[in-house]
């Protein structure tokens, strides 16, 4: 039998690599583009970045995306978990078809309501599911690893 506990050390990390993945994804890698798909300007930012109260707003907004990512973590140890002790294996591959199916049967569905209702547009939902993608199976395989 497999002794499956959580490990607080890998949704740390876990949680810490979901921030730095979004700092990254929506900053130097895919930054521009999201902004240009959410229809923000250059001249919005330097507005954005001169209020004080804004910045205060988007601080505390990093906070909530910070305890986000925790979270997001933990409920994907707690799948691992549960798959593993179904399946009475644990491995890399499990971690990854665990990360695929929580992103394909929640992410894919709740992003896409974007474009279906709220007029985003194709480019805008592909940056933000293929954050997600890639946040869960980066995340999945820390905790796979770690268990």
């Amino acid at each position: 039998m497999l002794d499956l506990a959580i490990n607080y050390y890998a949704v740390l990390g876990a949680g810490i690599l979901g921030v730095v993945l979004g700092m990254l994804w929506y900053g130097p890698i895919f930054g521009k583009t999201w902004m240009k798909e959410m229809g923000v300007t250059p001249e919005e930012v330097a507005a954005f970045r001169s209020d004080k109260k804004k910045m205060n707003e988007m601080n505390r907004n990093y906070v909530i995306v910070a305890i986000s990512s925790f979270v997001l973590a933990f409920v994907l140890n707690l799948i691992l978990i549960l798959t593993a002790a179904y399946t009475q294996t644990l491995s890399l591959t499990i971690g990854l078809t665990v990360s695929f199916w929580v992103w394909i049967g929640f992410i894919v569905p709740v992003t896409l309501n974007g474009v279906l209702w709220e007029g985003k547009s194709i480019k805008y939902w592909i940056i933000v599911s293929g954050y997600y993608l890639v946040s869960l199976t980066l995340m999945s395989m820390i905790l796979a690893y770690w268990m």
